[in-house]
């Protein structure tokens, strides 16, 4: 019997091999490896425990939010985002911007937000109509984002220190009422952008959109007498980026047709182009912020002017544009950029042509955050002046931990170069804060005790008279910290301080939401108001008597600005 040549095939033995498929040929060290032997499969029990996602299932009792009601839904309502999401999760499900949705509703016209800071009473069809917005908006939030049953859910509301007891009553009023959650707590935004990161203490700065609320926190004790608040925030940089887009900013208008060939006229932009919508997209997509220019320079140019007010008179307004158009247009490190006129909230124009393009100058995108670091007044300072009047207001004790652990939140701080230029204003004004020395005093005879107790007094009252407001704080000049500064030190500059920087990497828009998230997890947070107890103001009291119905209500929710304990 003649041998098998080499080529042929060899009979292995293999049980699990399916005898219909062909086999392949081996030549030599090509021959095709083995499969593998297919695992078992698991059995129902590991099944369900497989296809769990490990993400979420971090303990027997904290499972992921579609298969289990422990984890509760945190709402963080601003007056230009809101923020929603389950807690225990790292980021929210949904973001959504408050004048974007307002100009959906009104067909891309100008729209403001949905609350702002009122100087008098509104109108009670105002409130109607604000409580209509807001509770189509949750309701979209919540069916077609969280898609969970709000009848099931617990609700964290994150608010702000100052926000108003108006719009905290309709915030509840259309949670209980309308959504039908079981319960409720409010829970301070600062307190729990401190518990996101970590820490206990620390000087909460929340630039947001309406205002910039200041408030110290202590040994996780807010001390709410100690708040402090100014408007220059996001509304009025955006207020006064779209003056200097008015002033100095250019358009192209679209051509005709798509087979124009006539030169394009550059014009002015037009006032009705500028919504409310257009300036907050320019200002998230080109502004950042510059570095201060000499002191001496800026003392120069807004010595003896008072408030920087844009809200002001419009020659006074013109004025202040055109001081900032020569102080800055020549020492302008940005380049001059043209973007299309995006469509947003209006409808896409037909014919393919846009709707033109705006040209910004590269100073407009560098100085107009300069309305946030201005010099101000005892009404409105800038917030380099909030901050040292904060630590200004506290014990001598507590001024040392709070100044090494400022933690800066908002969406406005998310603008390029924010921090950096932050940390520089402190420290110059700081620097110029230092006490002069006294004159040295003139020899004299023998004085009586009476003239040297009267000279003594003197000599004390014109060194009070000449000192700097904030000549207490500069000791403190090499211990202030930003605990969630991203910006690396440049080579040359000083060195900071242990703490600056220490902060996880939250963004400061999502710090507020991630301590709430955290805070829903661990069911800690506010003090829960119950559907029983809303309900039972409503029995009590009766429907017809509205203001008295009002004023009962808002006794239930949390007012931390009253002295009156809940």
């Amino acid at each position: 019997m003649s041998e098998r040549p080499s080529f042929a095939p060899t009979s292995t033995p293999s049980r699990s091999r399916d005898r219909s498929l062909p086999r392949r040929p081996s030549i030599g060290n090509l021959a095709t490896p083995a499969r593998p032997t297919a695992p078992p499969l698991p059995s129902s029990s590991h099944l369900s425990a497989s296809t769990t996602s490990p993400h979420y299932t971090t303990s027997l009792r904290s499972r992921h939010s579609l298969y289990g009601t422990e984890d509760r839904v945190v709402l963080d309502l601003g007056s230009s985002v809101w923020k929603a999401g389950f807690s225990g999760e790292g980021s929210p499900r949904e973001c959504r911007g408050v004048i974007q949705m307002l100009a959906r509703e009104e067909g891309g016209a100008a729209a403001a937000g949905l609350w702002g800071l009122e100087k008098g009473d509104v109108a009670e069809d105002e409130w109607e109509v604000r409580e209509e917005r807001l509770k189509r908006g949750l309701r979209d939030i919540w069916f077609n984002h969280l898609m969970a049953d709000p009848k099931s859910r617990k609700v964290v509301v994150v608010e702000n220190p100052l926000l108003s007891t108006r719009v905290k009553e309709m915030i509840a009023r259309v949670l209980f009422d309308n959504l039908q959650v079981p319960s409720l707590s409010f829970a301070s935004a600062p307190v729990l952008a401190l518990m996101a990161t970590g820490s206990v203490t620390g000087l909460v700065v929340d630039c947001g959109h309406l205002e910039t609320t200041i408030l110290p926190i202590y040994a996780s004790r807010p001390l709410f007498t100690q708040v402090l608040s100014t408007p220059r925030a996001g509304a009025r940089l955006t207020s006064r980026l779209r003056n200097l887009l008015l002033q100095y900013g250019s358009f192209v208008p679209p051509p005709s047709s798509l087979n124009s060939s006539s030169a394009p006229v550059v014009t002015r932009i037009p006032r009705d182009l500028l919504t409310e919508e257009l300036v907050e997209e320019i200002k998230t997509r080109v502004c950042f912020v510059g570095e201060a220019q000499a002191v001496d320079a800026e003392a120069e140019l807004f010595g003896g002017e008072g408030e920087m007010d844009t809200e002001g008179d419009d020659e006074d307004e013109a004025a202040l544009l055109k001081r900032m158009e020569k102080r800055y247009s020549a020492a302008a490190t940005a380049t001059t950029i043209s973007i299309r006129v995006p469509s947003l909230s209006q409808p896409p124009v037909m014919s393919g042509v846009g709707r033109g393009w705006i040209q910004i100058p590269g100073w407009v995108r560098e100085r107009a955050t300069e309305v946030l670091f201005e010099e101000g007044d005892d009404d409105e300072g800038s917030l380099p002046e909030m901050i040292l009047q904060s630590l200004l207001k506290l014990p001598i004790d507590l001024r040392k931990p709070l100044a090494s652990s400022i933690l800066i939140t908002g969406g406005t701080p998310m603008l390029p170069g924010f921090f950096p230029r932050l940390r520089s204003a402190l420290l110059d004004t700081l620097s110029l804060s230092h006490p002069p020395s006294p004159p040295p005093s003139p020899p004299l005879e023998p004085p009586t005790p009476r003239a040297l107790r009267h000279a003594k007094l003197s000599k004390r009252l014109s060194t009070l008279r000449a000192t700097p407001r904030f000549a207490s704080l500069v000791p403190l000049t090499k211990h202030i910290a930003l605990t969630n500064d991203p910006s690396r030190p440049t080579p040359g500059s000083p060195s900071r301080p242990k703490g600056s920087g220490q902060a996880p990497a939250f963004a400061p828009a999502l710090l507020s939401w991630v301590g709430g998230s955290l805070a829903g997890a661990l069911k800690t947070g506010g003090e829960e108001i119950k559907k029983e107890s809303w309900q039972e103001v409503l029995r009590t009291v009766g429907a017809d008597d509205d203001e008295e119905e009002v004023e009962s209500r808002a006794f239930v929710l949390p007012d931390w600005t009253s002295l009156r304990v809940m």
